[in-house]
């Protein structure tokens, strides 16, 4: 459909509302509405937080198009403290790796190695077993503007290459207590969480209001009734 514009950009129309009056808007009040609609619809959203923990980190995003805010973990008491001259060999009896059926120990113990390698000396970390989850604390709580929420959402790096998962994730506007994230690890190795480290992103979403009402018949639809698989492989 053609849409007469004038010399700004500004479509002539006429609103629902206004033609019922019989009155076109102006150029000036069409133009007024739709940067009402761009504030609306592109404004920043703000996350007032309050640190909880002296090792907090503040959520933040990689960069202004990133969708994700990064979100990092603390230390609570089920987290090891790296001592000097740790080494994995020596803790290997605290978690046994029995269930191991694709590697040799050895090959996994080097590999694991690896990873402690990169610690240093009073680190705090966490051994996720396979199978084991994991509440997360995030030492902060944070107010979201209203009509919006934070939905929690794997971070790839952790839930494509180690297979590690979120179990829960929405928090919405009007909570105050600390952001909590609960992991899960469905790989077959063990799997290090260190403190700081990055363990899940959020993405904010509007709240759409609405209203659920009991109804006699719902309004047909060319699927209806057809459930699990009736879409075809």
């Amino acid at each position: 459909m053609h849409v007469a514009r004038d010399e700004h950009g500004i479509p002539y129309v006429s609103s629902y509302e206004e033609e019922a009056r019989g009155k076109t808007p102006s150029a000036f009040d069409l133009r007024d509405k739709i940067e009402r609609i761009e504030e609306f619809l592109f404004r920043s959203v703000s996350l007032q937080c309050k640190q909880l923990h002296p090792d907090a980190i503040l959520p933040a995003k990689a960069g202004e198009l990133e969708a994700g805010w990064d979100i990092c973990c603390v230390a609570d008491e089920e987290f090891y403290e790296v001592r000097e001259g740790w080494q994995y060999s020596q803790e290997e009896r605290w978690y046994g790796l029995d269930y191991l059926q694709d590697e040799s120990r050895a090959d996994y113990n080097k590999k694991l190695a690896v990873k402690v390698g990169e610690l240093k000396v009073g680190d705090r970390i966490l051994f996720m077993h396979p199978g084991e989850s994991h509440l997360f604390r995030t030492g902060f709580a944070c107010a979201i503007d209203p009509y919006f929420a934070m939905l929690l959402w794997d971070r790839s790096g952790m839930g494509a290459k180690k297979n590690v998962h979120r179990l829960a994730g929405v928090i919405d506007c009007t909570y105050r207590g600390e952001w909590l994230v609960s992991l899960i690890n469905l790989s077959r190795k063990i799997h290090i969480v260190k403190a700081s480290d990055k363990i899940i992103q959020g993405l904010i979403t509007r709240v759409i209001e609405g209203k659920a009402a009991w109804t006699d018949e719902l309004p047909a639809s060319d699927r209806g009734t057809a459930g699990f698989g009736s879409t075809g492989r």
